[in-house]
C-alpha cells in the first residue's frame, strides 16, 4: 500500500502495483515526494494516484483509465485505517468508540519524536 498526505491535508491510499506491468511504484518505506515512478517504464502518478506521464504510449491512449486502484481510509483521532475488503465493512460505530477513548490525548496533533529499530534473536 501507499499511503499519502495531499497537498489539503486528505490521506489516501492506492495499491503499489503500476497499471502497466505490475511493478511497485513507491520502493521506500516512508519519505516526501510530490509524485512515484514506476522503475520499470517510467510512469509517472501523482498524489491522487493519477497516471500523469506514461512514455512511449500511443496518441490516444487514455491515461485516465490507468490511474492507481485506490484503497478506502478512514482517519479517526490521527489514527489511519485502511480497508482491503471489495465491499468494506460499516466502520462508525467503532470510529466512534475510539474517538471518544482517543480524543483527550490529542494524537492529531503529535509528532515523531524518535525512531528506533532493534534487532534480537527469537523465534
Amino acid at each position: 500500500m501507499i499511503v499519502v498526505r495531499q497537498p489539503d491535508g486528505e490521506v489516501r491510499a492506492f495499491h503499489n502495483v503500476c497499471r502497466h506491468r505490475g511493478s511497485r511504484v513507491c520502493l521506500t518505506e516512508e519519505g516526501h515526494a510530490g509524485k512515484s515512478d514506476c522503475p520499470y517504464h517510467s510512469w509517472t502518478y501523482g498524489l491522487n494516484g493519477a497516471l500523469l506521464r506514461a512514455r512511449k504510449m500511443d496518441d490516444d491512449f487514455d491515461a485516465s483509465a490507468y490511474t492507481l486502484h485506490s484503497v478506502p481510509v478512514r482517519v479517526v483521532e490521527g489514527l489511519i485505517f485502511l480497508c482491503l475488503a471489495q465491499d468494506p465493512p460499516e466502520f462508525d460505530a467503532v470510529a466512534g468508540h475510539i474517538e471518544k477513548l482517543f480524543q483527550p490525548h490529542g494524537w492529531p496533533q503529535a509528532k515523531i519524536a524518535t525512531r528506533a529499530g532493534h534487532v534480537i534473536r527469537a523465534n
